[in-house]
This record gives C-alpha cells, structure tokens and sequence, in this order.
C-alpha cells in the first residue's frame, strides 16, 4: 500500500502553514497539470499560476505571494522547492530492498558487519571489510579488501569500491559507479609508459549522494576526498587526488581533471 499523510501531518512534517481542510489526505505527488485528487503539487514560480487555477491537485505547496490564486487546499512555505522535496520523501514509493544477508554473497571471515546489515545476491566482501548499522548492499556489489562503510549506507546494485575506500554515514551510491579505481598516473620513459601505482584512496564524506556509472579514482599518493553533503550526478569521472568541498554539486557529463581542488557550496 502506498503511504498516505493527512495534510496537518504533512505541513508539520515540511515546516509550512497550512490553509485548507487538515484533514484530506494525500498519497502521493503530481504535476500542477497532472496532479488528480489526493495528490499534492507545489508552485515554484508566479509564472505557473496559469496552471494552478485549473489544477485538480488537492493541495498545493507555494508561496505566500502566490496564495490568493489558488482555490483548493494550501501549504504556504517559504521555499515551496525545499517544501515539495521533504513532502516527497515522506511519499517516497520506492520499493524497499529485502532484508538480511543472502546465502549467495560471499564474505570473507574476517569482514566486521553490523548484524543488521543487509547483503543481496551475488555480493563479495573481501578482507578486513567494515559494515555500518543499517547499511544496504545491493545485487552483485564489489568491496574491496579494509573498506571501511558507515551507518546507513546504500550501495546499490553491481557497485564497485576498491580496497581500502572510506564511506561516511548515509552515503547513497547508484548503479555501475566504481570509487577507488586508479588515478591516470604514468611516467613516460623514451616512449613507454611506465605505471606510477596509486597507493592513496577515496574518502567520501557523510550524506553524499553519487550517480550511476560515474568513476572516482583514488590518489596517487595522498587521498581524493569527497566533502560532506556533496551530491554527484551520473556520468562524472573525478580524478586522482581531487578535493571537493563540502555540499558541491557535481552535474552530469562533468570531468575533473587531477589534483584540482574545488571548494564549499560550489556547482
């Protein structure tokens, strides 16, 4: 069954006032053109206000400013956007992963994991390995020998981390994303390249959220760091000994090219 929140609830739960009937209940979110009864939408800009006056929504998060305009139920926030992401996680209709450890993964003896981790299918944790409390690991997902994972991570399926990568609480890494592969490092002597080991690793701060198949490669002698609350889109390769700092955002198709250190709040 989906979740559902009576309108007081919801208010309460995004920081907003609400006007209208406390009691409805909503389901889910929508669109102000799509939205159908027991859905909620959101008013961003004033230019949509078109779009409000006809929506079947049965309540709307917005703006004071923008108020008078709507006639069904109201949240009135002051950053509606925010408003609409918190509401969304409380709908959140993403299926739950199944819990515990599969028969199938393969974990080496001397792997530390917290007892209510849950392991899929097909994972192999290698040695030395530490697991946080409420850590999901997902089908297929690769650990390599002493990473060390924090609380409430979730990996998920066919992930890579190579040995000794340290993940932060609530990190959040999508599909194909490989963290720790080797930096591009290489001396060229009369014309052949000759491979500098990368021997640094990745370190990724907490409640950082990275997109699937994007690449972080680790340093060749000091660490790539990844700051607290950094967000990383899908498709992004960072480069050996690379910092970024805390709550960056990192968008799609982006490259950043080794050694190159980004500062706070940056996109």
């Amino acid at each position: 069954m989906p979740a559902s929140y009576s309108l007081q609830e919801i208010a309460q739960h995004i920081g907003g006032e609400l006007q209208g009937d406390a009691n409805a209940i909503i389901t889910s979110m929508g669109t102000l053109e799509g939205a159908t009864s027991g859905q909620m939408s959101f008013l961003t800009s004033s230019k949509y206000k078109k779009a409000m006056s006809n929506t079947k929504a049965t309540a709307v998060i917005l703006k004071e400013i923008d108020a008078e305009f709507c006639s069904t139920n109201k949240i009135i926030h002051t950053d509606p956007y925010v408003g609409f992401a918190k509401a969304a996680q409380l709908l959140d209709s993403t299926p739950s992963p199944e819990t515990g450890i599969s028969e199938s993964a393969r974990i080496h003896s001397s792997a530390n994991i917290s007892s209510n981790a849950s392991i899929a299918a097909g994972v192999i944790i290698e040695r030395n390995v530490k697991i946080g409390k409420n850590a999901i690991i997902g089908a297929n997902t690769v650990i390599g020998e002493a990473v060390q994972i924090g609380d409430d991570v979730h990996l998920r399926a066919n992930v890579t981390i190579y040995h000794r990568v340290v993940l932060g609480n609530r990190v959040s890494i999508h599909s194909g994303t490989v963290v720790g592969s080797d930096g591009f490092g290489y001396a060229n002597d009369k014309g052949v390249w000759v491979k500098i080991p990368q021997t640094g690793t990745v370190v990724v701060g907490d409640d950082c959220e990275i997109g699937a198949n994007t690449c972080i490669d680790r340093g060749a002698l000091d660490n790539t760091i990844i700051g607290n609350d950094v967000i990383i889109d899908n498709l992004v390769q960072i480069a050996h000994n690379v910092t970024i700092g805390e709550h960056s955002c990192i968008c799609g198709g982006t490259g950043i090219a080794g050694s190159s250190n980004i500062g706070r709040y940056v996109v």
